[in-house]
């Protein structure tokens, strides 16, 4: 089995409850601070934080609404920003993610896999990771499914693997489709649908999903005979790749 990089960025994106995301108006910290991938945000957001404006508008913020948590986690952001202030990013996202805020929990997944600002500890990340992902978070879902796969912090299971894998998937994290594209690829999941019902569900595909997937299984030297289920994953992996897509778009897709 190939080498498996674990994708674990930041992302600082939120999904919080309705009372602590509407407490609180438009901010500078909004401005400044709100990730513009945040389906919460009040601001258009920024994918580079401006750290000496940020904080201390964040800061403001927080000390007029100190039980918000969006503006927690968004002076979170703002303190990881810099490199500096690991320990007060972690302690705005433990304040944010206590109080059921998503991304902040995700986030906390990631300080403990990485060991940012507390001690490395797996098997805390999986406890953040499960409850960002509980809510829906994909970016989580996808981190759990990976900690599944790999067996970091958790007994390795590849089946639930393979399920937050395509929550992930569904919420069109292409890396969750890659990971049970590769998953069935390598016999760690099941096989067991008959020839004729994949070729069922293949030729069920949109002409350009099916020109996309039947060239990634044919660069990488995958059977067809794989589930139906897997063929889809990848298909919408494949299709959430524009550029990739493109490019399968233009062969055409004899089918064997």
């Amino acid at each position: 089995m190939r080498k498996l990089t674990v994708f674990f960025a930041v992302v600082v994106l939120c999904n919080i409850t309705n009372a602590s995301a509407q407490n609180a108006p438009v901010t500078d910290c909004d401005r400044l601070a709100a990730h513009p991938f945040d389906p919460q945000r009040k601001a258009p957001g920024v994918s580079r934080i401006n750290a000496n404006m940020a904080i201390p508008a964040c800061e403001t913020a927080v000390s007029q609404y100190p039980n918000n948590a969006r503006l927690n986690y968004q002076l979170g952001r703002a303190y990881y920003s810099t490199g500096g202030n690991i320990r007060g990013a972690f302690e705005q996202f433990t304040e944010a993610a206590e109080r059921g805020y998503a991304a902040a929990q995700n986030a906390l997944g990631v300080l403990y896999h990485q060991g940012q600002g507390v001690p490395r500890d797996d098997a805390r990340a999986v406890v953040w990771y499960r409850k960002a992902a509980e809510q829906g978070f994909a970016r989580a879902q996808f981190a759990l499914g990976n900690m599944y796969e790999i067996g970091m912090g958790v007994r390795r299971d590849y089946t639930e693997a393979a399920g937050w894998y395509g929550k992930a998937g569904e919420q069109g994290i292409k890396e969750a489709g890659d990971r049970l594209g590769t998953m069935y690829a390598e016999g760690h999941l099941r096989r067991d649908a008959p020839v004729a019902d994949v070729q069922g569900e293949w030729q069920k595909l949109p002409p350009n999903e099916y020109a996309c997937i039947d060239q990634a299984l044919r660069n990488e030297g995958v059977p067809m005979a794989l589930s139906a289920e897997g063929l889809g994953f990848r298909a919408r992996a494949c299709a959430s790749n524009k550029s990739y897509l493109s490019q399968c778009a233009r062969s055409s897709p004899g089918r064997d």
